[in-house]
């Protein structure tokens, strides 16, 4: 794989980056922690709270210990560190507004050990753009849809205006409760590096989307806890390594406060796609998936939402993959494998390039990935 080397750059058409990364080829250099996020060797100031940021704002070279709001349009967000702060749980770069349009740059997204909750997730809602960022330990960490208030709602067609490219998603952060309907309506996260629920035309180039979940955020209910609701969370160490699915027995660790075992949900059985596709509050079609390095994932692209009636799926083309796939039954290459799942429905209306150099593969072997079709 070729490196170019990273290089100082003025360019008249975009505010000083410090280091011009604009070099690096798409699908061809892997964006990882050396070519995403914030830009070394430049300063940045912090900012305690929350940010709102309305029409052509600037936030550049800013530690933001809060969330960033848009208000407005033409918005840009540049060599940022953005990571909730003590602010509300919610979305870390809340893209609502109806007007909404803009770019993330050149930052890191996530949140920190000290500001733990099941509820944070990387940039949400719809027109904006994301380029090499390095988002991780959230729960989701790209969200796309419109809300109803703003032109989304369930069978409503609108073009999400989401681009997402050469970034790195990673260490998803899995949290496991009491009871159903308070993480999500089982009793665990269902962790997406990108989940589309609504809009056409969003397009995912270039990217390394890693669907493992982090070592360090997983939770668990010990033995003894209180059951009333609100859960309480508490961190630990789930797996001895970065593979999600395990087949037991797994891992217990003591409670740190009496040494009694605990009980949990682990992640063996968790939900957990590199990239989920359904249409909670909008249609979705005309979807680009191209160039990407797309690993572990329950299923790695989850796509078995049945097709409406004139839509196309879109392109899904030269992925490139693991084989860290928790259903896969053991068949790499074949239909029986769960990396991309369709519903039938979409058979003739997706174009994923089977049998010609447009095709998914396997990295190891460059053995094709072909979709599982399902329903």
């Amino acid at each position: 794989m070729t490196r170019v080397a990273l290089r100082r750059h003025r360019d008249a058409q975009i505010p000083d980056p410090g280091i011009d990364r604009s070099g690096l080829v798409m699908g061809v250099d892997k964006p990882d922690a050396t070519n995403t996020g914030v830009l070394p060797g430049i300063s940045r100031a912090t900012v305690n709270g929350n940010v709102t940021l309305g029409a052509g704002g600037l936030l550049k070279d800013k530690n933001v210990h809060g969330r960033v709001i848009t208000t407005g349009a033409n918005w840009r967000i540049e060599n940022c560190l953005i990571d909730g702060g003590a602010s509300t749980p919610g979305q870390l770069v809340e893209c609502q507004v109806a007007a909404t349009s803009g770019i993330i740059i050149d930052s890191e997204i996530c949140s920190t050990p000290a500001n733990m909750h099941w509820n944070w997730n990387g940039p949400t809602g719809h027109n904006f753009q994301v380029i090499r960022c390095n988002i991780h330990h959230v729960t989701d960490g790209v969200g796309v849809f419109k809300t109803s208030a703003n032109g989304g709602g369930s069978g409503v067609t609108y073009n999400s205006g989401v681009t997402v490219t050469q970034s790195w998603i990673h260490d998803l952060a899995w949290w496991s409760a009491a009871t159903g309907g308070i993480v999500h309506s089982d009793t665990t996260t269902h962790n997406d590096g990108i989940q589309i629920q609504g809009g056409t035309s969003t397009v995912i180039t270039g990217n390394t989307i890693d669907a493992y979940l982090a070592q360090n955020f997983a939770h668990w209910w010990t033995v003894g806890q209180d059951l009333t609701e609100p859960y309480t969370f508490i961190a630990q160490r789930s797996l001895p390594t970065a593979a999600p699915y395990y087949g037991g027995p797994f891992q217990t660790i003591p409670d740190r406060g009496t040494g009694a075992f605990a009980t949990g949900r682990y992640n063996s059985g968790a939900s957990l796609a590199a990239v989920m596709v359904n249409r909670n509050v909008g249609n979705v079609s005309a979807t680009t998936i191209t160039d990407n390095w797309i690993n572990g994932g329950k299923a790695a692209i989850n796509g078995g939402l049945v097709r409406v009636s004139g839509e196309e799926f879109g392109d899904v083309l030269r992925n490139k993959f693991d084989r860290g796939q928790g259903l896969d039954n053991g068949t790499p290459g074949g239909d029986t494998t769960y990396t991309v799942l369709i519903n039938s429905s979409y058979v003739g209306h997706v174009n994923g390039g089977v049998g010609t150099g447009d095709k998914n593969y396997y990295v190891d072997d460059n053995t094709e990935v072909l979709f599982r079709i399902t329903g």
